[in-house]
């Protein structure tokens, strides 16, 4: 891909952040915006091994691991807080599969030490004047009018850009919301733990020495029906044996489960990226993972393939049949913890966990037989 290519790239994310360092670092004029006025920390992130793949391809492995916790096992719980089994990662999947967990801002700031990039915040596209095969032009919100060979579409699965250029994708509820919190970390809590709700889950992973990253996953039909306010209410009616590790009364950020209708890779020289392309339940805590594989294939495509066209086409190729496998059985995978189970149902169930974990651990050890990057 020639130097004087212009490339601009919506979202300062995961998924923006690690495409804008690989192109600028192959001498493409790339354009970074973010419309939020500066960057929001987030919570903790889970990187199971595909993730930390990417980490290591980027040579970042060393500088995130330094600052989050390695996941060795699992500790996985019954409804009424009964250790089902502690079930030991090195063993099922491997001595080399390495799953990691760390706040949000750990791994966004090891991204942007990649490159020296400068991003543009609150800056964002009011409208896309003109999207065809050679060229896209847009307007950006303080007025402005420029035209560039390439639009990396990386806004999460909210995307402004997709809802313009893909107005026929909607964004689907799955039935389940979350709460999310980050706490100090107990002293008795050193692995991850797993809790089952009646029904729903409890996902606890320890995010350092320090720091206990929370998540809570429930049904609610009604989306709008839960806030922060509602939060203990929640853990008493689906979590009532669990014996919380911070006091109550702490602020909990809320959140639902929600999948694309359908997945787009790219339309004229517009690509989607991430969440954004492909946004989908975290059950395989895929989120950042997909969107590293996403940004690094990206990058090469591009680099190796002059004709954008023809590079987003491979691209597309590359990326299409294994980022659909994952929202399938992510999407499967949360709808099928969303049901009640009777007792009969939950004893076969901790029989199975015993000898072969939750659903999801086969599920990865699929995903982690074949790599993103071997084509």
């Amino acid at each position: 891909m020639p130097s004087k290519k212009r490339v601009l790239i919506v979202g300062a994310g995961i998924a923006g952040t690690t495409t804008a360092a690989l192109l600028a670092r192959e001498g493409i004029e790339v354009t970074l915006i973010e419309k939020s006025k500066s960057f929001i920390s987030g919570m903790g992130i889970c990187l199971p091994a595909n993730a930390t793949e990417c980490l290591k391809k980027l040579n970042l492995i060393d500088i995130v691991c330094k600052n989050s916790f390695i996941s060795n096992s699992w500790k996985i719980l019954s409804e009424s807080s009964k250790e089902i089994t502690d079930f030991n990662f090195n063993t099922y999947f491997g001595p080399n599969k390495l799953f990691i967990a760390t706040h949000r801002t750990v791994l966004h700031h090891a991204l942007l030490s990649l490159e020296n990039l400068e991003i543009n915040f609150n800056l964002s596209i009011s409208e896309i004047l003109d999207n065809n095969a050679n060229n896209v032009n847009v307007k950006f919100n303080n007025g402005t009018i420029e035209k560039f060979d390439l639009l990396v579409a990386a806004d999460g699965i909210y995307s402004s850009i997709r809802q313009m250029i893909c107005p026929e994708i909607s964004i689907d509820y799955l039935g389940m919301a979350c709460y999310r919190l980050v706490v100090p970390k107990p002293k008795n809590i050193d692995q991850v733990t797993f809790i089952f709700g009646s029904p729903g889950f409890l996902l606890m992973h320890p995010l350092s020495q320090e720091s206990l990253y929370c998540g809570f996953v429930f049904p609610e039909k009604n989306k709008g029906r839960f806030t922060e306010k509602s939060f203990e209410k929640h853990i008493k009616t689906f979590f009532p044996s669990v014996r919380l590790p911070f006091q109550e009364g702490v602020q909990a950020l809320p959140g639902w489960m929600e999948t694309l209708s359908s997945t787009v890779f790219f339309k004229d020289r517009i690509v989607f990226i991430g969440d954004a392309g492909h946004g989908c339940a975290t059950s395989l805590q895929q989120g950042a993972a997909l969107a590293m594989e996403d940004s690094i294939i990206l990058a090469e495509c591009l680099k190796n393939i002059s004709h954008i066209p023809e590079a987003l086409y491979q691209f597309t190729k590359r990326r299409e049949q294994r980022v659909n496998w994952v929202r399938q059985e992510s999407n499967d995978c949360m709808r099928n913890l969303n049901q009640p189970l009777t007792e009969e149902q939950k004893t076969l169930r901790n029989e199975k966990i015993k000898t072969s974990g939750l659903n999801n651990f086969a599920l990865w050890k699929k995903l982690f037989a074949s790599s993103a990057f071997n084509y």
